[in-house]
């Protein structure tokens, strides 16, 4: 999927019954989480997102 006028060009997505994956292009930002995780909070997660969302880094070096 494009996303025309943001930072990112591109913004792919999987969901399943087991949770979901995001990945943001051109940056290197990867998010995913579980379901089973939703509505537990974690202490000083980012603005923006949710409840059981891990964001990583990946890059190919």
């Amino acid at each position: 999927m494009y996303a025309e006028n943001s930072v990112d060009s591109e913004h792919l997505t999987t969901v399943s019954d087991e949770g979901k994956i995001e990945s943001l292009l051109p940056s290197p930002t990867l998010r995913h989480g579980r379901r089973a995780d939703r509505g537990r909070a974690r202490s000083g997660a980012a603005l923006g997102h949710g409840p059981g969302v891990s964001v990583r880094r990946v890059w190919d070096a």
